[in-house]
């Protein structure tokens, strides 16, 4: 095998997986989240029929459509609104655990949580002068490093 054939076969599959993982995200997964549409067979049939129906691809065409637009139908939007609220309402029960001085985290699943007690949280404070000559005070937490003189 010559070289020539080797690098074109490299670029067609990287050219391939490259359609294949734009379908992906935006045919299978809901709103670029990890989760996988519950209507996938449905809604590729659909997909599929919209794309093989020669007068909506004419239409498409000159009406200067993207045959990938993806119309969110209100059937969609009360799904996805519905799998938040439920995702959120397990999250309800999950106890938060402590992260750091005054920061608290809870996860369950693909949704997290996280609170600041900014009371809670020991600030050290930073005097930096800008370029026009005014002094500024910034507070970093504790333990962190403060951003560099020239960053202001």
């Amino acid at each position: 095998m010559t070289k020539i054939t080797a690098y074109a076969k490299i670029g067609i599959m990287l050219f391939i997986s490259f359609f294949v993982s734009q379908f992906l995200t935006s045919e299978i997964f809901i709103y670029s989240t990890p989760r996988v549409r519950q209507d996938m067979k449905q809604y590729l049939a659909t997909r599929f029929s919209e794309i093989t129906n020669v007068k909506t691809l004419i239409a498409r065409l000159f009406n200067g459509a993207n045959t990938s637009d993806v119309q969110i139908t209100e059937k969609q939007q009360e799904a996805h609104q519905k799998m938040i609220s439920q995702s959120l309402q397990e999250l309800e029960k999950v106890a938060f655990k402590d992260i750091a001085v005054g920061v608290k985290a809870k996860q369950n699943g693909s949704v997290s949580q996280t609170t600041y007690e900014i009371d809670k949280i020991k600030w050290i404070e930073y005097k930096y002068t800008r370029k026009n000559g005014e002094v500024i005070t910034i507070r970093v937490p504790e333990g962190q490093n403060p951003p560099p003189q020239g960053a202001l």
